[in-house]
């Protein structure tokens, strides 16, 4: 149960970070002078990474297992987000959207490799869908009312990098407490 519910997390993060960017695109727009087309594209940058990276991440899963993956992966997910907070112009903050958008890449993937090798055949519909659901709900809340607020107060920067360091912990969750497969 610890594992999936550090997946969980691990994906509710990736579904937060696609979603955020829409709650605070006035702040944003605001800050950086980027045109509206302009922050569009870069909204898409996120679904272009995961898309980039989705041969990548199998093969990585593949070889390294979820574990590995997916811990290494929000690392590169943190750093993109980082590099996001840091940057104004629109091709280096779609670069570092699209780098976030790769290190999501394995969030959804992993978890559901992981209900293979942890759950009975005829449980595994059940428990990915619940992985689904309950991280797509948790992320998505989050970016919502709570990102706004926090982005009210502190400024979008300083709630994607609060977002980063959920990130970072959700990394050290996953390495320090997921196994691949059953003993």
């Amino acid at each position: 149960v610890l594992i999936f519910i550090i997946m969980c997390a691990a994906l509710a993060m990736s579904q937060f970070m696609r979603a955020a960017l829409s709650v605070v695109a006035p702040d944003i727009i605001a800050d950086t002078g980027l045109a509206l087309d302009q922050y569009g594209t870069l909204a898409g940058a996120f679904f272009f990474g995961i898309a980039a990276a989705q041969i990548p991440t199998g093969i990585l899963l593949d070889r390294f297992g979820a574990r590995v993956t997916v811990a290494l992966m929000q690392l590169l997910a943190a750093a993109g987000t980082i590099a996001f907070v840091l940057f104004d112009g629109f091709w280096a903050m779609f670069a570092a959207r699209f780098i976030t958008g790769m290190g999501f890449a394995s969030a959804l993937m992993g978890g559901l490799v992981l209900a293979a090798r942890w759950v009975p055949k005829d449980r595994f519909a059940q428990v990915a869908g619940t992985l689904i659901a309950a991280s797509q709900a948790i992320g998505l809340l989050l970016a919502a009312t709570p990102m706004a607020a926090l982005s009210a107060v502190e400024g979008w920067r300083a709630a994607f990098l609060l977002a980063a360091l959920v990130t970072v912990l959700t990394s050290m969750a996953v390495w320090s407490m997921v196994r691949d497969a059953p003993p």
